[in-house]
């Protein structure tokens, strides 16, 4: 299924910590807008697969063969020698394997898509492990130290999201983010307020339902 074609609920092929392949629940999108133009990163590999993201979003890289030194960085800072992760659909393998980057090109793609599971924050994107997460509050401030945890903090950042999606479910949720045009912006004091706000007057009316 295309990213474009994503919507809550669906479930999408991840990665957990370990190098495990599982399905997890969409529950939320940083961004859905099928007709933004962009500047993307074209991450292209030595078995002829290609991963396109703009140049803030992080991707698990390494150095080496081994997946237990994969750590996350930028796609923007990737260099050519590195590795990083496939696992191309129909294969019976269970776990990833390496890939050397060999060329790096700067290109323009219509369409922004940020899709945030409930499970492992690793999913699969045409065959390449990608990370769901992209720069956000702390990458302008945090020191380059700190870019592999990154992801994680912003994992926690996003649990209000996840157990706001768990009590009310995927279509309550959809309609949600319609009504308040919800994105990372929500997670600011103000986004906050009016992500609460329709949540306390559904439930004081009794109008909850799980769906």
């Amino acid at each position: 299924m295309p990213i474009s074609s994503l919507r809550r609920g669906d479930q999408v092929l991840t990665i957990d910590g370990k190098g495990r392949r599982k399905f997890s629940e969409v529950f939320f999108f940083g961004h859905r807008d099928h007709d933004k133009v962009a500047p993307f990163k074209r991450l292209c590999l030595e078995g002829g697969d290609c991963l396109r993201l703009t140049a803030g979003h992080y991707v698990p890289v390494s150095d080496t063969l081994s997946w237990k030194d994969a750590k996350f960085a930028r796609a923007g800072e990737v260099v050519e020698g590195q590795y990083v992760w496939v696992l191309p659909e129909g294969t019976s393998n269970n776990e990833p394997w390496p890939s050397r980057v060999i060329a790096l090109k700067d290109c323009e793609c219509v369409g922004l898509f940020n899709p945030y599971t409930l499970g492992a924050s690793t999913i699969v994107v045409d065959g390449v492990l990608a990370s769901v997460h992209s720069d956000w509050f702390l990458d302008a401030i945090a020191p380059s130290f700190m870019t592999r945890y990154i992801p994680a903090i912003y994992d926690v950042c996003l649990s209000p999201g996840r157990l706001v999606y768990r009590l009310m479910g995927p279509v309550w949720a959809e309609t949600l983010q319609d009504e308040v045009a919800l994105d990372k912006a929500a997670y600011g004091e103000t986004g906050l307020r009016a992500l609460v706000q329709p949540i306390r007057i559904k439930l004081s009316g009794n109008e909850w339902k799980k769906t």
